[in-house]
């Protein structure tokens, strides 16, 4: 994983920006958020900017996923499968871990792009309402946080990335073409990897080309 963030012109990562504010704050607390780690240091009057812009892939839905990757070469930063929760016997997104994921893995979200794919012809009315839920909590959780982001159509970037044929089969080929050693599976129980990871990440290499 790349430096992602700079101190006084040095590199950390996210990991090691937060285990840097632990050591130095006066309050001697242990700093597990980075945007909170980046507020400390920036108090104890260092300079803490955003090293590596990101473009951040996301595809929508209970069972997406978001993958980030850097502005500059296209290499994986981070990587995530939705998270989501259960109210009233049903599952929707998790605004709540979905931003501390934005808040730890990204810091300052007006650094980034971030590109959330349209919900369009799903195959049921419950299907459409929760691609919509999904799509307005992701999107209000980027906006609220300071993100911008943009919409694109799932045949748009699809037809630009893919080969004609089965867009699963062919979204996993192209990601693992492209980026060889990420693991894709979605955890270490599973065999096959994780089609909807592989979307998020061409979703992202899509707009970086454009």
């Amino acid at each position: 994983m790349n430096a992602a963030i700079m101190v006084d012109g040095v590199a950390y990562t996210p990991q090691q920006t937060m285990s840097l504010a632990s050591a130095v704050s006066p309050f001697r607390g242990t700093y597990r958020n980075l945007g909170d780690a980046v507020a400390m240091l920036r108090m104890m009057g260092q300079e803490v900017v955003c090293a590596t812009e990101c473009v951040v892939g996301i595809d929508n839905g209970l069972d997406g996923a978001i993958v980030a990757l850097a502005i500059s070469n296209g290499d994986i930063l981070h990587r995530t499968a939705m998270p989501t929760r259960k109210r009233d016997g049903k599952r929707e997104i998790d605004v709540i871990a979905l931003s501390e994921w934005f808040n730890e893995n990204l810091g300052d979200m007006s650094q980034h792009a971030f590109v959330l794919e349209k919900p369009v012809g799903s195959k049921s009315v419950n299907a459409a309402k929760s691609m919509h839920g999904s799509y307005h909590a992701i999107r209000a959780t980027i906006e609220v946080m300071g993100g911008k982001f943009e919409d694109v159509a799932a045949r748009t970037w699809q037809k630009a990335m893919l080969p004609k044929g089965d867009t699963k089969e062919f979204s996993i080929a192209v990601a693992q073409g492209r980026w060889p050693d990420e693991d894709w599976r979605k955890n270490d129980r599973c065999r096959t990897p994780h089609a909807d990871a592989c979307d998020a990440a061409n979703i992202a290499e899509h707009h970086r080309n454009r």
